[in-house]
């Protein structure tokens, strides 16, 4: 049976930063393509008295494409650190 190598330190930081990350990115930029106002509530986004209206737009259309390009890089990137694999490197460099 082959011994598996103990994680570093750096790296279970690093995917612990990104653990919490992926939930923050999630809460915070899909639920505002679907409840914008609840998530402005929590904090997580501006709120529609404070910005004009075409920005809720505008932060909507971000947190969709945030959500499309940014949560599975975060996930490539967790599982990448963990396996140890260069592609997980190569992505928490964009992720970042």
């Amino acid at each position: 049976m082959k011994q598996q190598a103990k994680l570093p330190f750096g790296i279970k930081f690093i995917v612990g930063f990104f653990s919490v990350s992926f939930v923050i990115w999630l809460f915070g930029q899909t639920g505002a393509v679907f409840a914008y106002d609840a998530i402005a509530a929590w904090g997580l986004q501006e709120s529609r008295s404070t910005t004009d209206p075409a920005l809720v737009l505008v932060n909507r259309a971000i947190g969709l494409a945030d959500t499309i390009v940014m949560l599975p890089l975060f996930v490539v990137a967790i599982a990448g650190l963990l396996q140890r694999k260069f592609y997980g490197a190569v992505t928490r460099w964009v992720v970042v």
